[in-house]
């Protein structure tokens, strides 16, 4: 039997992005509201710690809702809150379906960026195995230049300018190709930081391979350098259609695998199409 100091967790990635999933809704059992009571920061970023815990890049956390199937909120590796999170939509619908909480193959969740609908495009099973689903990512929206990036940022031998692109959360999407690990870690985190986003920002660096596919390496904020990223593959695509490097459909490939996304231009929606898996349940034993 679990303890009482326990948190029941499941998880789950897609395409390598990786979640821990904490169900506190009423329907999960009489501790699911005392398992979200016990999530300090301290907590989350030990769950976090890929030598020591769990390991995850988003940490997802649901919540009962009286108007739709369930609150999604999203804390990143180092605690901090973020508005969206495409991959963790797909795993946190996924969950929703595989426990029967969700009957119908399209349901949908509230985030801290608005209602997000997710629809299932295969078949269901209790086992949670990668499963095609996807998911309406909002209106993106083409963010101006802020005036401290006009002359550009110094990546290697270059300034470039990143196109700004708001997906629920902010992304700085750069046509310049981070060619190794070494320079993602250097890149990222001088972008995110910038001064121009006050409240850090992800990065991505994209190259089209051509008309309908690009290849994209991603700085998540709060988190580092991750296998993959939903709101990520919803900017670097959005981006590369508005500067005419690519059309709608666009495959964007991240080092985890592949996600679809399309999108009809200004004031449509986007609309995310990847694979979602469950890996495995457990306790966080507190002590």
């Amino acid at each position: 039997m679990s303890s009482p100091r326990a948190i029941p967790f499941t998880k789950l990635h897609g395409l390598g992005n990786d979640f821990v999933l904490v169900d506190a809704r009423p329907e999960a059992g009489p501790r699911a509201a005392q398992a979200a009571a016990l999530l300090s920061k301290d907590v989350v970023r030990a769950i976090a710690d890929r030598k020591r815990g769990v390991g995850f890049d988003q940490l997802l956390v649901l919540r009962p809702s009286p108007r739709v199937h369930a609150v999604l909120d999203i804390y990143n590796a180092d605690a901090s809150m973020a508005e969206m999170c495409g991959n963790g939509l797909r795993a946190a619908a996924l969950y929703l379906w595989t426990r029967g909480r969700a009957t119908d193959h399209e349901l949908v969740l509230e985030t801290a960026a608005g209602d997000r609908r997710a629809r299932a495009l295969g078949p269901l099973d209790e086992a949670g195995d990668d499963v095609l689903i996807e998911c309406e990512m909002g209106v993106p929206r083409l963010v101006p230049l802020p005036a401290a990036l006009k002359r550009g940022v110094q990546l290697g031998r270059r300034r470039e300018r990143p196109v700004c692109v708001n997906v629920g959360n902010p992304h700085a999407v750069f046509f310049t190709p981070a060619r190794t690990d070494a320079e993602l870690r250097r890149w990222g985190p001088l972008v995110e930081r910038h001064k121009a986003f006050p409240r850090r920002t992800n990065v991505e660096f994209a190259r089209s391979l051509d008309r309908h596919v690009i290849d994209v390496r991603v700085w998540e904020r709060g988190v580092g350098v991750t296998e993959a990223c939903g709101t990520g593959a919803v900017a670097a695509a959005v981006a590369a259609i508005h500067t005419g490097r690519a059309d709608s459909p666009v495959e964007v490939r991240f080092p985890g695998g592949a996600a679809e996304v399309r999108w009809d231009g200004p004031k449509q929606p986007a609309f995310l199409r990847g694979h979602a898996s469950e890996v495995f349940s457990g306790d966080w034993l507190l002590r």
